[in-house]
């Protein structure tokens, strides 16, 4: 069985994982896996819009805070070379290390709703990411048991108060609701419950 737990930073993943690792260590071995990332022509792509402009640090009082603004055609580019990533490298990836380490139970700390969270957010061009790789998410959907972590924005700033400075914050909300209602992906409130009691109502969506 695997677990995948998705949602915008501060939704509550990390103390979930704890919580579910807690909870279903008791009974079988638990793996925890963090899948977000694995770019390789993408990265270096983004290497290079650094210095052209369109991927950017701003300092902030808690550090710097990391944006791409990419534009056309730049943005297409990006999206093109993600896409190859995750059909070359990210997924075969994993498929080869599920199969050569099989596991009773892994929870899975952001994935491939991530990854398309995150062009979106990057190139604002919602149809293109979704028409590439709507495949590959329903895939990934039948697979696996996919959950999205939703909290309201003030809770949110009262567990990380670093998400005040972050002002791409309401749109990342805006584009895990979109894909969440797209994909009819269950999802748990965690801003109304103690990580043991999320924790529980994901468990309940794996019965």
């Amino acid at each position: 069985m695997k677990i995948v737990l998705s949602g915008p930073d501060g939704s509550g993943k990390s103390s979930i994982v704890k919580a579910l690792s807690a909870e279903l260590g008791e009974s079988k071995p638990v793996h925890v896996s963090w899948r977000r990332f694995g770019f390789v022509l993408a990265r270096a792509f983004n290497l290079i819009a650094r210095l052209l402009g369109f991927s950017y640090y701003e300092q902030t009082p808690i550090g710097p805070l990391g944006y791409h603004d990419y534009k056309a055609p730049w943005s297409h580019i990006y999206i093109g070379l993600a896409w190859f990533d995750c059909a070359v490298f990210i997924l075969p990836k994993w498929w080869i290390i599920d199969r050569v380490k099989p596991r009773d139970v892994t929870i899975i700390d952001r994935f491939l709703f991530d990854i398309v969270a995150d062009l979106v957010l990057s190139t604002k061009h919602t149809r293109l990411v979704l028409w590439l790789f709507h495949p590959i998410l329903k895939l990934h959907q039948a697979r696996n048991l996919c959950v999205f972590l939703i909290c309201s924005q003030d809770v949110v700033e009262k567990r990380r108060p670093d998400i005040v400075w972050d002002k791409s914050y309401p749109d990342k909300v805006r584009i895990y609701t979109l894909l969440r209602r797209f994909y009819s992906v269950s999802g748990v409130r965690t801003d109304r419950m103690s990580p043991d009691e999320s924790a529980k109502e994901v468990l309940k969506l794996c019965a």
